[in-house]
């Protein structure tokens, strides 16, 4: 129950979701559903847990800049799932990964099919409310940075379905520069 969108435009990627969580049951707001790595950042549609494996994982994964990779990097996501807790196939199944590196979307779901968007991508139960707000901006063909579009995608879904809630979260995929070596 979430959305996680991003979009693309003018050399510039932005990522961002919903922060409404349930589990049991039971809401909680204020969940950020993003995970930042050295040169990307991934959201999750489907069972939470899935971010929190995510959140363990080491950030210094190599930059995804081709579908095989993002697979690659999806099928890593699922062993360590599949390592860390008994898994209902079911569960597996409904969840699906939205990418964002500095020069792409990706989206990938459970069965590991992988598709590059070139300029607009949204997951979860209020994907299609995001999509259709994005989809409605970029069509203005008015001045509008992904960022803002992001947000506005997100703002519709919480808006129009119950299953997403603000506030929301929004990232820019910025290329990390080498660190510094220390004298």
């Amino acid at each position: 129950m979430t959305v996680i969108a991003a979009c693309k435009k003018d050399g510039k990627v932005c990522i961002g979701s919903d922060s409404l969580v349930v589990t049991d049951g039971e809401k909680a707001l204020h969940m950020r559903k993003i995970t930042k790595f050295n040169h990307f950042m991934v959201g999750i549609a489907g069972e939470y847990k899935f971010h929190q494996i995510l959140e363990e994982m080491n950030k210094d994964i190599e930059a995804i800049k081709s579908i095989p990779e993002a697979r690659k990097f999806a099928k890593l996501v699922y062993s360590a799932y599949k390592e860390d807790c008994e898994h209902d196939d079911d569960v597996v199944k409904e969840v699906v990964f939205l990418i964002a590196t500095p020069e792409a979307i990706y989206e990938v779901d459970s069965y590991f099919c992988c598709l590059e968007r070139q300029d607009i991508a949204a997951i979860g139960t209020g994907a299609n409310y995001a999509k259709a707000a994005m989809q409605i901006v970029l069509k203005q063909e008015i001045e509008t940075d992904p960022f803002d579009i992001v947000r506005m995608g997100i703002d519709s879904a919480a808006h129009f379905c119950v299953d997403c809630g603000l506030p929301s979260y929004v990232f820019e995929v910025k290329k990390e520069s080498p660190p510094r070596r220390k004298k």
